[in-house]
């Protein structure tokens, strides 16, 4: 019953889950880098645009562009995927695939 009843009808809702735990995820990521200003990543390129004198405020709004832009790109490819492994639950509600 587990099996064939039970996980296949929840699997859509948790993979909506895991769609919505990768941006608050990234989210995260980002501003715990920028908090944290070390390592090499966007959230310490971002900072250390911002505290440059002059404000290098092109660079500051080309890393946010990168990040939402790698955002987007993430939540299109989970629902790629739901919508692939999921075709009968889409079906179902009346959408179109």
């Amino acid at each position: 019953m587990l099996l064939r009843v039970s996980l296949p009808s929840s699997a859509p809702f948790i993979l909506t889950g895991v769609r919505l735990a990768a941006g608050v995820a990234l989210i995260l990521t980002v501003s715990t880098e920028i908090v944290a200003g070390r390592g090499e990543g966007i959230g310490v390129f971002i900072f250390f645009a911002g505290i440059a004198v002059p404000a290098r405020m092109t660079d500051i709004l080309a890393g946010v562009f990168w990040v939402g832009l790698f955002g987007v790109a993430v939540n299109a490819l989970l629902v790629w995927v739901e919508r692939r492994a999921f075709r009968w639950h889409h079906e179902q509600l009346g959408e179109r695939a």
